[in-house]
């Protein structure tokens, strides 16, 4: 009765990304500015646009004018990824940029630079243009940016990209340079020429010099005629330190995106915060009412150290990160309990990802769930369970003593919950190597911790049982072991029971799913397989 899985390498990300897939929706109030669109429009005759200015330049503001400039024109099509820091590991980048292009994962889920090219391959004849937003995120040497590098490489000669950062991304631009297959745009082609500048309110600009050409402070000066500075957003716009606006505004730009989940988590009216979004310079909006605060926000408003010293904002960041839980982003919550200092929900954080199915949990998602936790929480046992849930691909046997080892070491800590999960984990690792040798210590450890109250543990304890059932040959055992989960709750018992029942070769006992929309989570495998052997489809 295996409840593993060996090909985790593709990644769907639980938050809908709305600034991550698509670009921010144009605003009338923005500068028309027909000759830098002139230039953007050439990305479609380059192998590669490399845009670098730094932050408030409008970069972002200008693609997703040139964007929507050509968004139904036939035989043309943009997509679109923001990066953001866990993409520096190539398997959740890979998926991610999967994802933009509209296409599925692979066969057997690896995600590599062909895969990639072969989506821009299968387009054609038509043009393919992908555009890659904030690329500076990504460190220099990683995997994120070598993937990068290597679909570079191989596109075909209907694909184009389009890498716009603060920093010339460390790529093999030179020989596209010399040859006219790469141009790079720097910040003089950004900023206002003296037309667009005739655009600008004279009352906005007329103190700012040749600061003027500078998009952001233009942008923060027309609303705002009095601020030369971005200081005046600390103080006209998020108030002073330790005011309530200042506190939230604060807490939500360690968010990737604010949407109505957050807004409704802040101690705020949720009606006057949404307003105040909405009316805030450098705030980008999506169609359908998310906000993302511009980079200067960010950086005027968090701090360089891990954990936030404001205890007001620390507070507000625990609720912000509540909420992402309660929507899975387990990911961004863990980041956001991090910059609360709160470690107890930091661990709750990770113990989400450890409580699901091993199926249905990417690997791209434990090691980097592993690298937050594993620097905030050394020596915490869950580090330990991530870090072997990573690691167990190819290597059932060392994995299922490595789970038995950190079971047997939390429950001399009294952590009951890692333990449970470490069982879990040993058993199943124990059913794909050999299911007819399971060791009965397992069982009667989880049937100790139920005993004990500990109901998630039986699970396991049905497992074992299940698996020396019918390695002894009693299949009808099996079966009525099997049948102890019913109804199954959790998706470990979900994904038991019906792998149980099919192991068992009783498929009709395994029922079908009301919502087939489900089709892709992690319990659905057995049932489909139960639904294929009964003849049913």
């Amino acid at each position: 009765m295996s409840v593993g899985g060996q090909d985790r390498v593709a990644y769907r990300p639980a938050m809908s990304g709305r600034f991550r897939h698509a670009p921010p929706e144009p605003r009338a109030e923005w500068i028309a500015r027909p000759r830098l669109l002139r230039r953007l429009e050439s990305r479609f005759e380059l192998a590669t646009l490399v845009i670098t200015a730094p932050a408030g330049f409008g970069k972002t503001s200008a693609l997703s004018q040139a964007l929507a400039t050509d968004a139904d024109r036939p035989g043309r099509s943009d997509h679109w990824l923001q990066c953001q820091a866990g993409d520096a590991d190539a398997g959740l980048l890979g998926a991610a940029l999967l994802r933009t292009l509209g296409a599925a994962d692979p066969p057997g889920g690896v995600v590599d630079a062909r895969a990639i090219a072969d989506v821009f391959l299968a387009a054609s004849p038509d043009e393919v243009c992908l555009v890659i937003d904030d690329i500076h995120v990504l460190p220099t040497g990683s995997e994120g940016m070598e993937l990068i590098g290597e679909v570079a490489r191989l596109l075909p000669r209907n694909a184009h990209l389009v890498l716009s950062g603060r920093t010339t991304p460390p790529l093999a631009l030179s020989r596209g340079l010399l040859h006219g297959d790469v141009e790079q745009l720097r910040s003089d082609a950004l900023e206002f020429d003296d037309d667009e500048l005739e655009l600008v309110s004279k009352e906005a600009h007329a103190d700012l010099g040749d600061a003027a050409r500078w998009p952001a402070l233009v942008a923060l000066a027309d609303q705002h005629p009095w601020a030369t500075t971005l200081g005046f957003i600390l103080e006209e716009v998020a108030g002073e330190p330790g005011s309530d606006r200042r506190t939230v505004l604060t807490a939500l730009a360690h968010a990737a995106e604010i949407d109505r989940d957050l807004i409704e988590a802040a101690p705020s009216d949720p009606s006057a915060l949404t307003e105040l979004l909405s009316e805030m310079p450098l705030v980008q909006r999506s169609a359908d009412g998310v906000f993302q605060l511009h980079d200067l926000w960010r950086e005027a408003l968090t701090v360089d150290e891990d954990v936030h010293p404001d205890p007001g904002v620390r507070d507000v960041l625990v609720r912000l990160a509540a909420a992402r839980m309660g929507s899975g982003e387990n990911l961004e919550a863990a980041r956001l309990y991090v910059a609360a200092g709160n470690d107890e929900g930091l661990t709750a954080a990770a113990m989400a990802v450890c409580d699901r199915p091993l199926m249905a949990v990417s690997s791209a998602e434990l090691r980097q769930m592993a690298l937050i936790v594993g620097r905030h929480l050394p020596d915490h046992p869950v580090t330990g369970l991530l870090s072997t849930s990573v690691s167990f691909t190819g290597d059932e046997t060392t994995s299922a003593s490595s789970y038995e080892s950190i079971a047997r070491d939390a429950a001399t800590s009294g952590d009951v919950e890692v333990e449970v999960l470490a069982l879990y984990n040993a058993a199943n690792m124990r059913a794909v190597v050999d299911p007819d040798s399971m060791p009965s210590w397992l069982a009667d450890r989880a049937d100790e911790l139920v005993t004990a109250g500990h109901q998630a543990a039986r699970v396991t304890s049905v497992m074992v049982r299940a698996n020396q059932a019918r390695a002894e040959g009693r299949p009808d055992d099996s079966v009525q072991i099997v049948g102890e989960l019913l109804p199954p709750g959790s998706g470990a018992e979900k994904v038991v029971y019906s792998f149980g029942m099919n192991d068992a070769g009783r498929p009709e006992h395994v029922p079908a799913p009301e919502d087939l929309s489900d089709a892709a989570a992690a319990a659905m495998m057995p049932v489909a397989a139960a639904i294929w052997l009964r003849g049913d489809v």
